[in-house]
């Protein structure tokens, strides 16, 4: 469901297959490419997600050690919690996973590949950065955003004229470039008539340009 990016596609093939141990941070607005290499990536055999906005309260050692996943995707890395950083760094640079919890020590020695992806780096410390191999990813198109979206929603079983339909109404009419917007109206809709109305409310309650509501 990736448009382009074929040298990049490959490079991350060759380092799978050789079962090399590279992290790869990916860069970008939202929902562009970077987006949509992880949920391809989510297929591979244990892997782990997890989003860095939304990280448990028992933290990143916990989850490494109870899961021991093979290839750690975490989406907005940018927003992970403090103290999730600093297991993060472990992990990366020597594999070591040590918690400390309520007089308890856990330690596991893993050889997790990262797949790392943000909106922005500015935030993330530079020593964290350098443990990546970064790759910066532009805004899709229209055209691009049109095709990437007809494929994401034929795995939802959406015919692609209807999906070609909730892209035009995502990108012209919501102004959004999210292509998880068009994922979530076609799990709303199964007809034109129903994207327009899905369409008609989500305009309706959009936040106004310079309304402080």
């Amino acid at each position: 469901i990736v448009i382009g990016y074929d040298d990049i596609k490959a490079m991350i093939q060759k380092s799978l297959e050789l079962e090399a141990q590279i992290h790869w941070l990916l860069v970008g607005p939202p929902a562009s490419a970077k987006t949509l290499f992880l949920m391809c990536l989510e297929r591979l055999p244990l892997s782990g997600y997890i989003l860095g906005s939304r990280m448990s309260r028992a933290g990143l050692s916990d989850y490494l050690i109870d899961f021991k996943p093979r290839y750690l995707l975490v989406d907005e890395v940018d927003k992970l919690p403090v103290k999730d950083i600093s297991p993060l760094l472990s992990l990366c640079e020597t594999g070591r996973v040590i918690e400390t919890l309520y007089g308890r020590r856990r330690e596991e020695q893993l050889s997790t590949i990262v797949f790392a992806a943000a909106n922005r780096i500015e935030a993330l410390p530079r020593e964290l950065v350098s443990r990546f191999e970064t790759l910066h990813f532009k805004e899709y198109t229209r055209p691009q955003f049109t095709e990437v979206s007809v494929r994401l929603l034929e795995r939802e079983n959406v015919e692609p004229e209807l999906g070609i339909y909730i892209a035009e109404q995502v990108w012209g009419t919501l102004r959004n470039r999210d292509i998880r917007e068009a994922l979530r109206i076609s799990r709303l809709s199964e007809t034109k008539a129903e994207v327009d109305d899905i369409v008609s409310i989500l305009k309706r309650y959009q936040p106004r340009r310079g309304s402080g509501r």
